[in-house]
């Protein structure tokens, strides 16, 4: 080989070294995670795709510090947390007696969505979206049916149906489908009754001639 190569192969070889190390920091850093407690909260933090870096990924008011405290952590030490703070959080917003904030529970349940670490908290979480979404469906199609007008009881319609789609339970479905029912009748007297209007209007038109 050339001599004069040597220095340049060396340092080409230091460097890839270097690079390597690099991505290999990089690499495990991205997946430890850090707690800190600060102001009565729980701050989770994730390392970055860089050799020091990290982000915080979430802020946990009223959580203490896992014991015994590290330096670092795995995501199932932190994740279950998180999860569990947010699950409680979607049953506070649902346990009022006005209206339950639907948007609230929504965005709590996809938060702890993406803090679970198994298939059973994933079903967990699933169920409980799809709940909401057929209870938010039907409150919407209540409000509507109680505006009393064809248009609000096909809107309620419309909502039943799309929430008949979120189950499969049947004993559901066939609430549901009563409800549907009873809108379809409902318009169906409402339609009866304004072409009765309609012929007795026309009747006394015709007695006044």
């Amino acid at each position: 080989k050339d001599p004069v190569n040597r220095p340049i192969l060396a340092i080409g070889g230091v460097m890839a070294l270097v690079v390597l190390i690099l991505v290999w920091a990089s690499a495990a850093n991205s997946g430890r995670y850090y707690a800190i407690e600060k102001k009565g909260a729980l701050q989770i933090w994730k390392g970055e795709f860089s050799p020091t870096g990290k982000k915080i990924i979430t802020v946990l008011p009223g959580v203490a510090l896992p014991e015994p405290a590290k330096a670092v952590y795995g995501a199932a030490e932190l994740y279950p947390l998180a999860f569990d703070y947010y699950m409680n959080r979607a049953d506070a917003l649902g346990n009022t007696q006005d209206v339950p904030d639907f948007d609230g529970i929504q965005t709590s349940l996809k938060a702890a969505l993406s803090f679970s670490t198994t298939r059973e908290m994933q079903r967990n979480v699933m169920d409980r979206l799809d709940t909401i979404d057929r209870t938010a469906l039907t409150y919407k199609a209540a409000e509507a049916a109680r505006l009393g007008t064809i248009e609000g009881l096909s809107a309620a319609i419309s909502l039943l149906m799309e929430s008949a789609q979120l189950t499969t339970d049947k004993a559901e479905k066939d609430i549901i489908n009563q409800r549907i029912d009873a809108h379809h009748a409902a318009i169906a007297q409402i339609e009866a009754e304004s072409a009765n209007n309609q012929l007795d209007a026309s009747d006394s038109s015709a007695e006044t001639h």
